[in-house]
C-alpha cells in the first residue's frame, strides 16, 4: 500500500473536522475562551531505547500517548489534541500502521483527545532492524493565570510525589532478565503482571495534576527518576532563589506492594527503584500549609491518588550539611547521552 492509502485507511477515520480529513498541510486550533491558554509538549521514541525491539505497535502507540499525556498532567492542563509521527520499515508498513492506529484510537478515546495529523516515513535499510520510531505532540489547555511550573519551588515547601516509584523500572528488569522473569512470575504471577503493566502502560495523572496545580508552587512529572527530576526542579527554581537547596528523604520513597515483594527476592535492585524512571508520577513543591489539604482532596478523587512527602526545600546558606548536588550517594538516573 502507498503512504496515502495507509493514512486513508487507518488514520483518517480518527480525526475531527479541525484536521480537514488529513487532506491539507495543517490543522487549525479553535479559539479559546478568554483567560485560557494552549499548552504544547512533544515526545519521541525509538525501538530498543524506550521499549523493547519486538514491542507490538499497538502497545507502542498506547505507551507513546500515555507518556505524552503525562506532560499535560505535569503542566496542570487538560489534554485536547495529538499529532503523531511514525516511521516503519516498508515490509511491515500495513501491519504496523494497523496496529499503531488501533492503539492510538483506543487510548485517544479513553482520554478524550483527538488526532489532528502528523507525519509518516519509511525507515532506511540501515534502520530496518530497529523496527520502528514514533513521536507525538500533544496540545492541551489551562487557565492562563494558574501557571505552575518547575521553576516555582519556594523555601520551606514540601517536596512530594504522587503514587509509587520504581514499578516501571522493575517491570523493565523483568523484561531484561529471563532468570528474574521466570522466578518472579512463578512465585507471584499477579505482581509480575502488575509490574509489566506499570512499565508498558503508565497512568498519566491528569486529574491529580489539575488539582495539584491549585495548591502547589512547582509541578513536573517523574520521567527519568526522582533524583534526576528533583534536581531539575531545584536547578530551575534556583534561577530566582540562588540559595535554595533540597533535603531529600530518599529512605522513605513510596513503594508499591508489588515492588516490596520483588525487592525481597532481588534486593540488589533497591537503588534502581530509587533512581529508575518511567513511572510518570507527579513531583510537586507544596507549601506546608497546603499539604494535608491536598492529600485529602487527592484521596477524594474518583480514582484516589496518594501523595507522599519525600523532602523539603531549605536555605543552603543556613545548612551545615551537604548540598543536594554534592551528595555522593545519589544513584545515577537515566540520561540519553551520558
Amino acid at each position: 500500500m502507498t503512504e496515502d492509502e495507509l493514512i486513508t485507511q487507518f488514520l483518517r477515520p480518527l480525526v475531527p473536522k479541525e484536521a480537514f480529513n488529513l487532506q491539507d498541510d495543517g490543522a487549525v486550533l479553535p479559539p479559546l475562551p478568554q483567560g485560557k491558554e494552549w499548552v504544547v509538549s512533544t515526545d519521541c521514541m525509538m525501538a530498543d531505547v524506550h521499549l523493547p525491539l519486538n514491542t507490538d505497535l499497538e502497545m507502542v502507540a498506547e505507551h507513546l500517548l500515555r507518556v505524552n499525556l503525562s506532560d499535560m498532567a505535569a503542566m496542570a492542563a487538560i489534554p485536547r489534541y495529538i499529532l503523531v509521527q511514525l516511521g516503519l520499515p516498508k515490509n511491515h508498513a500495513k501491519q504496523g500502521f494497523q496496529q499503531f492506529a488501533q492503539g492510538l484510537q483506543k487510548t485517544a478515546q479513553y482520554y478524550a483527545i483527538e488526532l489532528l495529523g502528523g507525519d509518516t516515513i519509511s525507515l532506511p535499510p540501515l534502520m530496518e532492524e530497529s523496527g520502528w520510531m514514533a513521536g507525538a505532540t500533544i496540545i492541551g489547555e489551562r487557565d492562563a493565570d494558574k501557571r505552575v511550573l518547575r521553576t516555582g519551588a519556594k523555601l520551606d515547601d514540601i517536596l512530594a510525589v504522587t503514587g509509587n516509584l520504581g514499578d516501571a523500572v522493575l517491570g523493565l528488569k523483568i523484561l531484561q532478565n529471563n532468570r528474574i522473569s521466570f522466578k518472579f512470575q512463578k512465585q507471584h504471577p499477579l505482581y509480575y503482571d502488575a509490574l509489566l503493566q506499570a512499565y508498558y502502560r503508565p497512568i498519566p495523572q491528569i486529574e491529580a495534576g489539575l488539582l495539584i496545580g491549585q495548591y502547589a508552587n512547582a509541578l513536573m512529572d517523574v520521567s527519568d527518576g526522582v533524583f534526576q527530576d528533583a534536581g531539575r526542579m531545584l536547578r530551575a527554581s534556583r534561577q530566582t532563589q540562588q540559595n535554595l537547596d533540597l533535603m531529600l528523604d530518599d529512605a522513605n520513597l513510596p513503594l508499591s506492594e508489588e515492588a516490596k515483594i520483588f525487592l525481597e527476592f532481588f534486593p540488589k535492585y533497591r537503588d534502581d527503584c530509587r533512581a529508575g524512571g518511567g513511572d510518570y508520577q507527579l513531583l510537586c513543591a507544596v507549601p506546608e500549609a497546603n499539604f494535608t489539604i491536598l492529600q485529602q482532596k487527592l484521596q477524594n478523587l474518583e480514582t484516589p491518588v496518594t501523595l507522599s512527602a519525600i523532602g523539603a526545600f531549605n536555605d543552603s546558606s543556613n545548612d551545615s550539611g551537604d548540598s543536594f548536588f554534592d551528595r555522593s550517594d545519589l544513584p545515577k538516573s537515566w540520561d540519553h547521552f551520558s
